[in-house]
């Protein structure tokens, strides 16, 4: 998944019952697509779920930090942020800068 040219790295996680994991890891994957997915600077993003079905981890990959900002200053991605964020037990937002990116040697 990780993009050599990737520069910000955006995680959210999400703490949620099991019973309503697939409708929130739906809600965050529709989210990312309809929003991030077209903005200018988004590389990539993955959905996940833990081995419990209780947390729920959405990676954004971005060309910079201020890409990423742009499209959370948009009204929409904010909302979409917030209805995820008030339907979670709990949640946190962590964001990095890579260091080395690692692939399969080609054969």
């Amino acid at each position: 998944m990780m993009d050599a040219k990737a520069t910000f790295i955006s995680t959210l996680i999400f703490t949620v019952s099991p019973n309503d994991l697939l409708r929130f890891a739906d809600q965050a994957t529709k989210l990312v697509r309809s929003k991030s997915a077209a903005a200018p600077g988004f590389i990539e993003s993955v959905v996940m779920a833990d081995e419990t079905k209780t947390q729920v981890l959405v990676v954004t990959q971005w060309e910079s930090r201020h890409a990423w900002a742009q499209v959370h200053w948009d009204q929409e991605v904010g909302n979409g942020i917030v209805a995820l964020v008030e339907s979670a037990t709990k949640f946190d937002v962590r964001s990095y800068d890579p260091i080395a990116v690692i692939r399969r040697a080609k054969a």
